[in-house]
């Protein structure tokens, strides 16, 4: 049997150490596989800086001096805007173009980010007012912020994020779970996943935030509605369930009560559903006072 290698042998093999040190902004360029700046993340990491974040950028030296980015781009054009002629980098010498690229290529399809689930556990930790403030929501309304597709489970975590950002927020999220949660509470087929999945969480949303100028929220009466809603497939009654809700959607799309523009975005998601709750809850006739 061979004689394992020690841990230094195999180190200078796998771990070719880099220099670090302070270069000059003027001598670094960006070669042409690195992707175009991202405007809103480079002006977003200008404005609100973190020392702690900071990751010295991967860069390599050319013959003649200049040095390319192969990681860090953003970081190095957030570094420029807030007045800085110099940053900090890990050099790497004699590095042909070829892997350079190969390297950029690798460093960005290899990573893995986290979940959104991961990310809220971590920003719970830090105490962060959004993450907070949905552990809370969910808490109240018999819920628990989760990955997995349960009965109880809270998943569509960056909607929910999204919707704690706007103007009372976390208001309009909890009346939303609150009518979704005491509509199916008696659900517990498991192929609901979730009573509240993404679509009813954002179209509930939406309808909230355009009644409620009006005065016109009422969340037990709404339970009510949910509780005992149906429509018609093929001369069947169909009863309205987190399951079923797709089906009703697509029929109201085929019968034209609601155009499904924009559903790349958020908005357009929250129109569609927004709406499609608006006609079961409100009728046709007032659902068209806020959904023109």
């Amino acid at each position: 049997m061979a004689a394992p290698r020690s841990a230094g042998a195999k180190a200078n093999g796998d771990f070719a150490t880099p220099s670090i040190t302070v270069v000059s902004l003027a001598d670094v360029e960006v070669p042409n596989y690195q992707r175009g700046l991202i405007e809103r993340h480079v002006q977003d990491m200008t404005e609100n800086w973190n020392p702690m974040l900071f990751r010295p950028p991967l860069l390599s030296r050319r013959q003649d001096g200049k040095l390319d980015i192969i990681d860090g781009q953003h970081t190095i054009e957030a570094i420029r805007r807030r007045g800085h002629d110099a940053v900090p980098a890990i050099v790497r010498e004699g590095v042909d173009y070829q892997t350079e690229a190969a390297t950029f290529a690798d460093l960005n399809t290899h990573r893995k980010g986290l979940r959104p689930y991961e990310v809220w556990r971590s920003e719970v930790e830090a105490g962060r007012k959004w993450a907070v403030e949905l552990q809370q929501v969910a808490e109240r309304n018999g819920l628990k912020v989760a990955h997995e597709r349960v009965p109880t489970a809270l998943a569509c975590i960056g909607e929910c994020r999204r919707i704690l950002r706007k103007a009372e927020g976390a208001a309009l999220l909890d009346t939303a779970l609150y009518v979704l949660t005491h509509a199916w509470d008696d659900v517990r087929d498991e192929a609901n996943d979730t009573r509240v999945e993404r679509p009813l969480v954002t179209g509930m949303v939406d309808l909230i935030e355009r009644v409620n100028p009006k005065g016109l929220i009422d969340k037990d009466g709404w339970v009510a509605k949910l509780r005992t809603a149906s429509f018609k497939v093929e001369g069947s009654t169909v009863k309205v369930t987190p399951r079923s809700w797709p089906l009703y959607v697509a029929q109201l799309i085929q019968k034209g009560k609601v155009v499904p523009s924009a559903l790349q975005t958020g908005s357009g998601q929250g129109v569609l559903q927004g709406k499609a709750l608006a006609i079961l809850l409100l009728g046709d006739r007032r659902a068209a006072t806020f959904y023109k």
